[in-house]
This record gives structure tokens, sequence and C-alpha cells, in this order.
């Protein structure tokens, strides 16, 4: 994979060598996308279904308003109405969230879809199918 192909993330997708991206320098999302990076993956974890440091809505909003990359945003919470409105909202390109915390994932789905947003469903490794 070339250099300028690697996908970016907050937190670093996992990849030959993963990248950390300061969240304080709006700058580096820009020479990213100035680099032919066409990609942002956004991790949102709420800190009960993921335990781990929320990345929050502001942050992602100001992201989207400096740059035109594809943002595709990965929904861990227990909530998810609240976070896919907001996302939505925000102007994300594509949201994959957990089947474990959705009872309806038809509806959520076709709610998704119905903004103009390509949705995918994640599970978590040890969900049994």
């Amino acid at each position: 994979m070339q250099d300028n192909q690697r996908i970016y993330g907050f937190p670093p997708v996992c990849g030959e060598n993963p990248r950390i991206l300061i969240l304080g320098s709006m700058p580096s999302v820009k020479s990213l996308e100035d680099g032919g990076i066409g990609l942002l993956h956004v991790d949102i974890l709420d800190g009960h279904f993921s335990p781990s440091m929320p990345l929050g809505l502001d942050t992602v909003r100001q992201l989207r308003a400096k740059t035109d990359m594809f943002f595709d945003c990965h929904v861990m919470v227990t909530e998810q109405d609240y976070f896919v409105d907001e996302l939505l909202d925000i102007g994300v390109d594509q949201i994959v969230f957990h089947g474990e915390t959705q009872p309806h994932i038809d509806g959520m789905l076709n709610r998704i879809h119905a903004k103009g947003v390509k949705a995918g469903v994640a599970l978590k490794p040890a969900t049994p199918l």
C-alpha cells in the first residue's frame, strides 16, 4: 500500500504503520487531504459500550467544516439514536453502528439510508451469530 493511500482515523485505524493525528492540529487534516488521503475514519465512543476516551461530536463537526474528505464513522455507543442523528446533521458520509445495542437493525439502516448516507452494521468479535 502506498503511503498516500493509507486510511487515517481517530483513534488510528490499524494498518502496516498506524499513524496518530493530534486532534488539536486541524491543519494536519488539511495536509492529509492535500496529500491525497480521501477518507477519515472516526470512532465515536460513549465510554459505556466501549470504555475508552470518547471523541466529542463537536470535534467531528469542526473536522467536517475543515475538509471534504469522506467521513466514515463507527458508532460504538449504548444509545445510538442521539449519536446517529447528530452525525447525520454534521454531514458524514457513512455510519457503521453496532447490532448488539440496536433492537431494530433494519429500521436504523433505513433511517440512515433515507438521508442519503451509507450504512453498515458492526459486531464485537465475541457476539454469537
